[in-house]
């Protein structure tokens, strides 16, 4: 085995070692990191990404507080009611007859986001299940 097959196997290794459940890589957010957020897709003042929501517990309804990091113009999803005060924080939360999910299930949540023409890509840094962080990683 050449050395550069060792180091890649070695860094495999570690990587696996320090963190199955991280997604993305060192360099990207701690919300992409920790598998709560997925960017799938940026276009001009445009981006689509996805939620995902790790139910640890069996739940009969919820509630998910999405931040980001700049000012949207627009956040569409088409699944569950959304609320916002302030066009940064937007809060989700189940329907009627959609809030059961046991436990250890994940619930994914896709939304387009719009942006003002002078400004970054926004970013999300944070996600919370019921007031609890979920971009965090072990």
């Amino acid at each position: 085995m050449q050395f550069s097959q060792f180091a890649l196997l070695v860094a495999a290794a570690a990587l696996a070692a320090a963190g199955a459940d991280e997604c993305g890589s060192p360099a990207d957010t701690l919300c992409v990191r920790s598998c709560a957020y997925e960017e799938l897709a940026v276009w001009d003042h445009g981006f689509s990404g996805d939620l995902h929501i790790h139910f640890e517990t069996e739940v009969d309804t919820w509630n998910v507080d999405v931040a980001f990091d700049h000012e949207l113009q627009t956040f569409n999803q088409w699944a569950y009611p959304a609320s916002t005060s302030d066009h940064r924080v937007f809060s989700l939360s189940n329907n009627p007859w959609d809030g059961h999910h046991n436990a250890n299930t994940t619930l994914t949540i896709s939304f387009n986001a719009h942006y003002a023409d002078n400004m970054a890509t926004p970013m999300v840094y944070s996600v919370k299940l019921d007031g609890q962080e979920k971009c965090v990683v072990p």
